[in-house]
């Protein structure tokens, strides 16, 4: 049943991971890490898939290796693309019928702010460094789950609040949708609208010299084989 597959699946990963690691606990101890493996256990029943997700998230990023994570594969996504740039978290992208959000500031998810979705989220979030956290929470918060599981939405359904450049706030209701990434508003741009960061987003790397500038751009957009 589905307490017994999480069960399973937790003590898997508690044996098999300080045997495939090189130095499992050089940062948690490992009675830490055993005792939270131990806790989370104990807590199935009483836990949703969502906090699961969260709890066993938090396990792994605890070691404090931001190439050891809980991956799981989301059936539904919100259609919306963040990045966190030095003074907030903007929608970058999303599909048409959201494009006016579309460089907006995020001010929050339902009743949480920014900054408290942001410390709830610190824990979950395997990384060494700032920027690391920055890039992999700007893709989390378009992730039902997780959102769910830290308690700051309750349904397949979440309140986007944005701010645009004037401070006026504007706020839309969205459903969490199985939404085809070709679809989103900038990847449908003509090439030679699109700012270099936006081009080419369906290669692993890419490069383009600027005559005018004399400069040689270089895009690494993902760290795998070709």
């Amino acid at each position: 049943d589905r307490d017994a597959k999480w069960l399973a699946d937790i003590e898997f990963a508690s044996e098999q991971l300080p045997k495939r690691h090189k130095d499992l606990f050089f940062k948690v101890e490992k009675e830490e890490f055993l005792t939270n493996v131990e806790s989370i256990k104990e807590r199935i029943p009483s836990l949703t898939d969502d906090e699961m997700i969260v709890e066993v998230s938090k396990l792994i990023a605890s070691v404090g290796d931001a190439h050891t994570r809980f991956e799981f594969n989301t059936k539904k996504v919100y259609p919306f693309v963040f990045y966190y740039f030095d003074d907030g978290i903007y929608l970058l992208d999303s599909i048409p019928e959201y494009s006016e959000f579309i460089g907006l500031k995020l001010k929050g998810v339902n009743e949480k702010s920014v900054e408290e979705i942001r410390t709830l989220f610190r824990p979950i979030i395997p990384h060494e460094n700032e920027p690391q956290f920055k890039k992999k929470i700007a893709k989390y918060l378009a992730t039902p789950e997780f959102l769910n599981g830290l308690n700051i939405t309750k349904s397949q359904k979440a309140k986007f609040s944005f701010i645009d450049k004037k401070g006026n706030e504007k706020s839309v209701d969205v459903e969490s949708s199985k939404f085809n990434r070709m679809d989103l508003q900038n990847r449908n741009m003509d090439e030679s609208e699109k700012m270099l960061y936006l081009k080419n987003s369906d290669k692993y790397y890419w490069y383009e010299f600027l005559e005018e500038e004399k400069f040689l751009y270089f895009q690494y957009n993902s760290c795998a084989n070709m």
